[in-house]
């Protein structure tokens, strides 16, 4: 009889497996929890109550009456930027068995997040020596304090993007684990939700009055709380065995490790004397890399059937309608993206069986290159749309696809092994 091997939503290591998945999930709790609570002292005690926007006078003065306050405040900000990387890798830990490739680019997300907010918290650094000592009332001094000051919150505003798609990555995969509540990942989805939803606001509206993100933020709060007082109940669910093909032949598929610890699926024919291993692949990875390249092939078509959508492409140089010749250059756009997702598709097998064609590997990383190149180019381009919506997209793309390109395709006939009944 030949056997396979039914992967859940979320891989049994056995009693290791569990105990480690539960130890990264209690370190992350903790991070979560004690981030909070700095979180309040750093960001509303300290830098919202000394420092005024628009009036560079005040703040000055303010910020030297308490210069020891303030000095705490940014040594708890980058207090807050370590314990986001660290964070970000127990999450991955706990999550892993979930879909180790979503997880692994929700902890990049948020590790990346936190090197963002390292970056803002030297502004304040760098203000608060502008000042000086008490004696310092230069006000053009103040004014470039004050600068640095509103730059860290800018910067800070600019890496949230990143905080929520680590968010929505957490809660997708919270809600699939099958040892979470489903209640408590949809909270994290959402409030990674409106992070999101807020970046586009300030791309939009200068200086809005409303944050979706000051209710939906507490999505975090309350994973970490469940993560402190329920880790200790998490228990991996397991593998179910169910026939397959029915032949008379002893075959067996199993989830190993590679000797680099990546996970891999093994399909062993013993009567054969043969054992072929592959990288696993989760479909919701792949699914999400071909979608997001159809957004952008379709994107760039409606450009180029007139769409108004002109501040959003080149730079934001043209309202509305593109010009005809850009339009043009837009169709052959268009058609690039297509060909890029099926390439992708091609190499995820997301249809039937892969070839095992070089040429689609190659293919896939010169779409990962090309992608990469349009992040940066978004990341620093005048347009807000470009800047706050395309940049970070393309760049999570860019992941994506790389996760595709690097791991071996799995045929189909292992992606869809029914359960038993």
């Amino acid at each position: 009889m030949s056997t396979a091997t039914r992967q859940g939503p979320a891989k049994n290591d056995g009693v290791d497996g569990t105990t480690e998945v539960r130890r990264s999930a209690l370190a992350a709790g903790v991070g979560l929890l004690v981030m909070a609570a700095v979180a309040v002292f750093a960001n509303f005690l300290v830098l919202e109550n000394l420092v005024t926007p628009g009036d560079a006078a005040t703040t000055a003065k303010d910020v030297l009456a308490s210069k020891g306050l303030f000095q705490w405040g940014i040594a708890g900000w980058f207090l807050i930027a370590a314990l986001d990387v660290m964070v970000g890798w127990a999450l991955f830990r706990a999550l892993a068995p979930v879909d180790r490739r979503l997880s692994l680019a929700g902890a990049w997300a948020r590790v990346l997040y936190g090197g963002v907010l390292m970056v803002a918290t030297t502004q304040l650094v760098q203000g608060l020596g502008l000042l000086g000592d008490a004696s310092s009332s230069n006000s053009a001094v103040q004014a470039q304090a004050l600068n640095k000051f509103e730059a860290f919150t800018t910067i800070w505003h600019l890496g949230l993007i990143l905080f929520g798609v680590h968010l929505l990555l957490v809660g997708l995969l919270a809600y699939r684990s099958g040892y979470m509540p489903k209640l408590v990942g949809a909270v994290v989805f959402v409030a990674g939700f409106g992070y999101l939803f807020d970046a586009a606001l300030r791309a939009l509206v200068q200086d809005p009055s409303f944050a979706l993100s000051a209710i939906t933020g507490m999505g975090e709060f309350v994973l970490g709380v469940w993560l402190v007082s329920k880790s200790h109940r998490i228990s991996l669910p397991g593998t179910t065995r169910v026939d397959q093909l029915g032949t008379l032949t002893p075959s067996t598929t199993t989830g190993v490790r590679n000797r680099r610890g990546r996970e891999v699926m093994e399909n062993s024919n013993r009567s054969a004397g043969r054992v072929t291993t592959i990288r696993t692949r989760d479909r919701a990875t792949d699914v999400a890399a071909v979608g997001g390249l159809l957004v952008v092939a379709a994107f760039q078509l409606s450009l180029a059937l007139g769409g108004p959508f002109g501040r959003a492409a080149l730079g934001g140089t043209h309202e509305g309608q593109l010009p005809t010749d850009l339009r043009v250059v837009s169709v052959l756009a268009a058609a690039m993206w297509a060909l890029a997702a099926v390439v992708v598709m091609r190499r995820a097998g997301l249809r039937a069986t892969p070839p095992a064609s070089p040429l689609l590997r190659r293919g896939a990383w010169i779409v990962v290159g090309v992608l990469g190149f349009g992040a940066l180019l978004n990341l620093a381009s005048s347009s807000p749309w470009e800047r706050f919506m395309w940049g970070p997209f393309t760049l999570i793309l860019t992941g994506l696809c790389a996760l595709v390109a690097r791991s071996d395709p799995v045929p189909s006939d292992l992606r869809a092994i029914p359960k038993a009944p």
